[in-house]
């Protein structure tokens, strides 16, 4: 089941804890995001279910940077 991302950022800013978000048309988020596919991989305690929806996240990220090349950059 996919996490909404608009729900997770409004229960952060209420308890305040700290969030990151890395937008696709940042150059840099692939090479951040497949670290932590890594990192979620070799763990064997990580629902199976939550690693597939970082497999999909990454493969949304690549598709999207490769049809929207133009407008990725890296961060100012």
């Amino acid at each position: 089941m996919s996490k909404n991302p608009h729900q997770i950022i409004n229960e952060c800013a209420k308890s305040g804890e700290p969030t990151f978000t890395i937008r696709a048309k940042d150059r840099a988020s692939i090479v951040a995001i497949e670290a932590y596919r890594l990192i979620i991989e070799q763990s064997d305690k990580i629902n199976p279910e939550f690693k597939d929806e970082i497999r999909s996240i990454v493969n949304d990220f690549h598709l999207w940077q490769a049809e929207n090349q133009h407008v990725t950059r890296m961060p100012d």
